[in-house]
């Protein structure tokens, strides 16, 4: 049997000297949320404004000038830094008529000059298809034609996936083209996603909610469902590398030009988020499990909360002991299993 040779990988590995040689601290395009180089995610069903609220992310990156501003109305909320650079919208979904409505609505209510760096294709051909590597390096090739780029928006991400089955570990080989896109412009890369429908078997985890196969989420560094009740919209973190950002609320408002339902400007404040704390609740329901059980594992924790709390997912449960853990409120400590920790309460909870 004759067997089939292959020369050896090409690969460059890390080394400690790599990592030990300083690095610039972190860049955030929006502080605390999508760092540069990041792969992150809006998600939601179909009229909840993710779309509108990307666009208007991007023309704040634009300005240079704070994401969800303090509401005249004073509703709270929170608001957001951003690193000014230029923002690219990847439109394959709604058209070029509403794509340069909402591209004007949006750089006319932040004042941008028709030289601002906001920029847009809509429908494009080629098509990009993720699935392809040869398309994610094209894709690169294009966008390092922009100076100073610092975020890219793709919507939706259905539309730019081929040949690759939503629904299987295809989308592995999408999503890792995505990451290296970000790697190689240094942008932060925020795809639009749409919600899997509600299930009785779904118990209320957000988790579950991103329509497709789990290796989307887990390829994430940030995914945030939207959820809107009329102008109020309240965005909450499902998936976190690090601690997840508490619940964002917005308050969208919108004028339309005379005589007509077109949009003439667009703006989205800062508000006080329609849905509970929930990291909150989760660093809650940690403190309360170690404190009746003594010390956990992370399975055995999160089988606890989620006996008496279905709604809190693993991955809030493991954000929440991240959390604890770094504030000395739980500590943890290698376990009787190799691989294994072992949380408990630390002295003051």
């Amino acid at each position: 049997m004759t067997v089939q040779s292959f020369a050896p990988f090409s690969w460059t590995p890390l080394s400690l000297a790599d990592a030990y040689t300083p690095r610039p601290p972190t860049r955030w395009v929006v502080d605390g949320l999508f760092r540069a180089s990041s792969l992150s995610m809006l998600f939601g069903p179909p009229g909840c404004l993710k779309s509108l609220l990307a666009l208007d992310l991007a023309a704040c990156v634009v300005a240079g000038v704070d994401w969800l501003p303090p509401d005249p109305g004073g509703t709270g909320g929170e608001t957001y830094d951003v690193t000014q650079g230029a923002s690219v919208l990847l439109d394959f979904d709604n058209g070029s008529d509403t794509t340069l409505e909402r591209l004007e609505a949006v750089g006319r209510t932040r004042n941008l000059p028709q030289a601002a760096p906001l920029y847009a294709v809509s429908m494009p051909q080629p098509w990009l298809d993720a699935s392809k590597i040869g398309h994610a390096q094209q894709l690169i090739g294009w966008l390092q034609g922009f100076q100073n780029l610092a975020l890219v928006i793709v919507d939706n991400l259905a539309a730019v996936s081929g040949s690759a089955d939503e629904n299987s570990s295809e989308m592995v080989q999408v999503l890792g083209a995505f990451r290296f896109v970000a790697e190689q412009t240094g942008a932060a890369i925020l795809l639009i996603h749409h919600a899997r429908k509600a299930s009785a078997s779904s118990k209320g985890q957000n988790g579950d909610s991103i329509r497709g196969h789990s290796s989307i989420m887990a390829a994430l560094d940030l995914a945030l469902s939207v959820e809107r009740d009329d102008d109020m919209v309240t965005l909450e973190a499902v998936k976190a590398r690090g601690n997840p950002p508490d619940p964002i609320g917005a308050r969208y408002t919108y004028t339309h030009k005379s005589g007509s339902y077109d949009l003439a400007e667009v703006r989205f404040f800062a508000a006080k988020p329609a849905k509970a704390n929930r990291n909150q609740d989760a660093r809650a329901a940690v403190i309360d499990a170690l404190t009746k059980g003594g010390s956990m594992n992370q399975s055995a924790i999160v089988t606890t909360i989620q006996k008496a709390n279905p709604k809190i997912s693993r991955y809030r449960v493991r954000n929440a002991l991240e959390y604890l853990v770094k504030r000395g409120i739980v500590c943890e400590r290698s376990g009787p299993l190799k691989n294994a920790l072992i949380y408990e309460l630390g002295l003051t909870p």
